[in-house]
């Protein structure tokens, strides 16, 4: 038997209604300081990788890895967090790393 609980729009899907769909409301706020409800439908992929989505992931992947290297290292984390606090650009601390280390992957691209 299905049923559902409701809050803005759907806070738990379950039973036969909740194959392959799902819907939750953000638990942190992102950078424009909004928690919006999202739902998902998960389901078989029908078209091939491509070559965008390819180089995509392994950007995402890079960037990753040099955020959580400037975290561990507490020079480069000091470094950080001074310079997350003199701008007004990005409202968290992570969008601003993210944002460094993007530029950090980008230059390393082009030497």
């Amino acid at each position: 038997m299905a049923k559902l609980k409701f809050a803005y729009p759907i806070e738990e899907v379950h039973g036969k209604l909740a194959n392959g769909f799902g819907a939750a409301q953000r638990l942190a706020k992102n950078n424009d300081g909004k928690r919006e409800p999202f739902s998902v439908h998960y389901g078989q992929r029908t078209t091939p990788v491509t070559a965008l989505e390819v180089q995509n992931r392994a950007a995402f992947a890079a960037i990753s890895k040099l955020c959580a290297q400037h975290r561990n290292n507490i020079n480069k984390r000091q470094t950080d967090q001074a310079g997350f606090k003199s701008q007004t650009t990005y409202n968290t601390f992570n969008a601003y790393l993210w944002n460094v280390c993007k530029a950090e992957y980008e230059a390393s691209l082009e030497d």
